[in-house]
């Protein structure tokens, strides 16, 4: 492709995509040092060659303790009116219950707390009969959700337009219509529901605008 057809195309991509990205992992490094937080370790928080959505690696939170919450969080360099949160997740197995605050956009908090003390929204599995639904804000949803599949996950949290909404794989699963506070960190956390059987998550591709 000639120079000046590629000059035109990034600034078409800077024209038309102005979202900024504040924070990206695809865990090619092997490691969680590009997060903030990276709570209890091996073997509950970990780097897996397999499965991976995409290149080598990929991460994995799983616990079979009710007393061990394996968290990932990110602190943003830079607070905005608007964040959005997009990842692959991939679940180890439906839970008995429920896994809740998997996915969540928020407002992390260090010592004393080491815990996500605000969740704008919030994605995690519910189940009615014999089937699981993503739930947002521990709201089911009918959205359907099973075990090792690879899922396309976007959260949206916006201030000036007072709503906060969540897509499975480019389709809204749902929204919520109210202002959210300040939200400034990212991340994942996993809650036993009936160890001790293994309770989390693969996941991969993260990216933060």
């Amino acid at each position: 492709m000639p120079l000046g057809d590629r000059i035109r195309g990034r600034l078409r991509h800077v024209l038309y995509n102005p979202r900024q990205l504040l924070f990206s992992d695809n865990f090619e490094k092997g490691d969680f040092t590009k997060w903030t937080e990276y709570s209890i370790g091996a073997p509950y928080l970990t780097v897996v060659t397999t499965p991976v959505h995409e290149g080598i690696y990929a991460g994995k939170l799983y616990t079979n303790d009710i007393n061990i919450t394996p968290l990932l969080a990110k602190v943003l360099p830079q607070r905005t009116d608007t964040l959005h949160f997009n990842s692959f997740v991939r679940f180890i197995r439906m839970p008995t219950l429920t896994l809740f605050a998997t996915v969540v956009l928020g407002r992390y908090t260090g010592a004393p707390f080491w815990s996500f003390t605000y969740k704008a929204i919030y994605l995690g599995v519910g189940k009615s009969g014999a089937k699981y639904y993503w739930t947002i804000n521990d709201a089911l949803t009918s959205t359907e959700v099973l075990a090792d599949v690879w899922y396309d996950v976007k959260l949206l949290s916006s201030r000036s337009l007072a709503t906060r909404k969540a897509w499975i794989d480019n389709v809204l699963i749902g929204e919520v219509t109210e202002t959210p506070s300040t939200i400034d960190s990212v991340g994942y956390q996993v809650y036993p529901t009936n160890a001790p059987v293994d309770d989390g998550i693969y996941i991969d591709n993260v990216e933060v605008f």
